[in-house]
């Protein structure tokens, strides 16, 4: 009795069995891991199935023999052997994803200069995805890192949390709120780019930066020293913060006294003046001015305190530091008085593009006159507040500042950063320039031409007024006909003097300026907070022209291949789906039926 109340339920277990082990298989899916449960219900199902084959021992062969069990036993083996198929064909697809781009411009694929870069990998290049937002990237940046990656294996990502992985984010030295891309290569470090809503991560950005990480030239940022500027040491009102974070992007930092140098390296891509405190020598002057003449990037970060004496360089790029001190009440938001500017407005420039409104701000600042000049390209960078005010700077007999004019107060905002940059004269770029002969702090040494050239002009001298018209008359005599001997020789290569023209200003270089009317923003403790550090070293950055990407990599455009068709095709079309060939269907049913009669 108790035999036949059992057997119904073992024959029930058939069905127990499978709903446990897809109850297995459910949980080590969605838990990520085949850990206790999962295995549980597997074994549990499998359990139950041999339980089930134990209890229907008996009627076993009976049961095999059926037309219908060997018919449903052929559906169950070819739906399992499906299922086993599918599966593994998408393993594969996971583990191992290839993608074939069938577009006419290949939209979807790396440009060919991408491919060549990564090709040429000899060591593994780690790229570092810092977003705060939303901890992702955005679906387009995710799908251009997964290009990078399928490409090449020694190409590899990571989406960093820098809240969750501060020690990481300190590493690179990350301050943007909004997010920052690195490359790293063994001890090499590079910044590909500050995140922004508005410009996403790029493939140029990238393969540029890659190129850049294993560049064998680093570029080289030197600090003026000797006249009281902020030293690169550690403590306060040192540099130190600020050198690690250039050491940390691959620039290689010394510092410069062109007191005992006489002359800005050759190898100079950017020179920085932080704060001088007493006033540079005239011959000093010269050659900062001399190695602007040049392709190159100065850096000049005013104390409102000190007079570095640079005014006349300041006139020729049209420049002039007001003697005023900014007085910004928004200040004291950031725990410090009325002397700190709180900046969240910003020019229009590659420096502070990624900027957005977020926060830098500058501890004891002036405003900056700028004068716009021929040639000369200039932007402001730094703009303080609407409810700032400039007031005439404190004096030693004065130091309250408590007698000035109403006149005398500027309001805001005010500009306290300015970025300018001009065309360099092909013959300025030249170690022999002309301008410098004078002085004869460079150029080459004379000539036995310039030598003999000295001796006749002495001895002219001495001779009668007379005798030096002559001689002057048959000089420009034959300096004509020595033009006239040329002149038929440049006409002939007018068209290629043209090109050439055309090719040296596409190629041509820059000399490259930013002034900024405060010092103590790059100091220790204070370059990395905020945005204080992006403006340090997104200047530096533009100043040595590593802007200019290497590669130029094409954007991809989709061919227009759509057919503009006009109302009566349009009409046509319509009526010939809406009503004849519904109508061509009705004419054969009707015809069908009544053949049919």
């Amino acid at each position: 009795m108790k035999q036949s109340t059992i057997t119904p339920y073992l024959k029930s277990l058939v069905w127990v069995s499978p709903v446990l082990m897809i109850v297995g298989v459910i949980l080590g899916l969605a838990l990520g891991s085949w850990d206790v449960w999962p295995l549980v219900f597997l074994l549990s199902g499998v359990l139950v199935l041999m339980l089930w084959l134990v209890s229907q021992s008996n009627a076993l062969p009976g049961f095999l023999g059926r037309r219908s069990t060997q018919a449903s036993t052929n559906v169950f083996v070819a739906t399992v052997a499906m299922l086993f198929i599918l599966g593994f064909v998408n393993f594969l697809a996971v583990r191992w994803t290839e993608q074939l781009d069938l577009t006419e411009n290949q939209l979807f694929t790396l440009a060919p200069q991408t491919q060549q870069v990564l090709q040429e990998l000899d060591e593994p290049v780690d790229l570092f995805f810092f977003r705060t937002d939303d901890f992702r990237p955005a679906p387009v940046e995710q799908d251009l890192l997964d290009k990078y990656r399928r490409q090449s294996n020694l190409f590899n990502y990571t989406v960093v949390n820098p809240r969750a992985e501060p020690a990481l984010t300190q590493r690179f030295g990350v301050q943007n709120p909004a997010g920052e891309v690195h490359l790293e290569a063994g001890s090499r470090r590079q910044l590909v780019q500050i995140l922004n809503p508005q410009q996403p991560l790029t493939e140029t950005q990238i393969t540029n930066g890659i190129v850049n990480l294993f560049s064998d030239r680093q570029t080289a940022v030197y600090f003026l020293q000797g006249h009281g500027e902020l030293p690169l040491e550690p403590g306060q009102g040192g540099l130190a913060d600020a050198r690690s974070l250039l050491e940390a992007e691959n620039y290689r930092v010394e510092t410069l006294n062109l007191a005992q140098e006489a002359a800005v390296p050759d190898d100079a891509d950017v020179v920085v003046i932080a704060g001088a405190q007493q006033t540079l020598f005239e011959g000093e002057v010269q050659a900062l001015q001399s190695y602007l003449d040049t392709s190159s990037g100065l850096l000049v970060l005013l104390d409102p305190q000190a007079d570095p004496g640079l005014s006349d360089l300041f006139e020729d790029w049209g420049i002039e530091p007001l003697d005023r001190l900014i007085i910004d009440p928004n200040g004291q938001a950031v725990g410090a008085d009325v002397t700190t500017t709180l900046v969240q407005t910003y020019g229009e420039h590659p420096i502070t593009e990624s900027f957005g409104n977020n926060y830098s701000f500058f501890p004891i600042t002036q405003p900056i006159h700028l004068d716009v000049q021929a040639e000369i390209e200039s932007a402001p960078l730094l703009i303080s507040s609407e409810i700032t005010q400039a007031f005439p700077a404190p004096r030693e007999d004065d130091p309250e500042f408590t007698e000035f004019d109403e006149s005398d107060i500027l309001n805001g905002p005010l500009v306290f950063g300015v970025a300018l940059n001009r065309p360099v004269d092909p013959v300025s770029d030249s170690p022999w320039d002309l301008n410098n002969l004078d002085n004869g702090t460079n150029g080459p040494a004379a000539s036995d031409d310039d030598v003999d050239e000295t001796e006749i002009s002495d001895e002219l001298n001495g001779a009668t007024e007379a005798e030096a018209v002559d001689e002057a008359n048959i000089s420009n005599e034959e300096d004509n006909e020595a033009a006239d001997v040329e002149e038929p020789t440049a006409t002939e290569d007018d068209s290629e003097s043209e090109n050439l023209n055309e090719d040296v200003a596409e190629s041509a270089d820059e000399a490259r300026l930013v002034v900024i009317g405060n010092t103590n923003f790059i100091s220790n403790g204070l370059v990395n907070q905020q945005l204080n550090g992006d403006v340090f070293l997104n200047t530096v950055n533009w100043l040595s022209q590593q802007t200019n990407q290497p590669l130029t990599i094409r954007p991809k455009s989709v061919d227009n291949r759509r057919i503009v068709l006009d109302n009566g095709t349009l009409a046509t079309i319509a009526l010939t789906a809406i009503a004849i060939l519904p109508l061509f269907g009705f004419g054969g049913a009707i015809f069908l039926w009544l053949r049919r009669r």
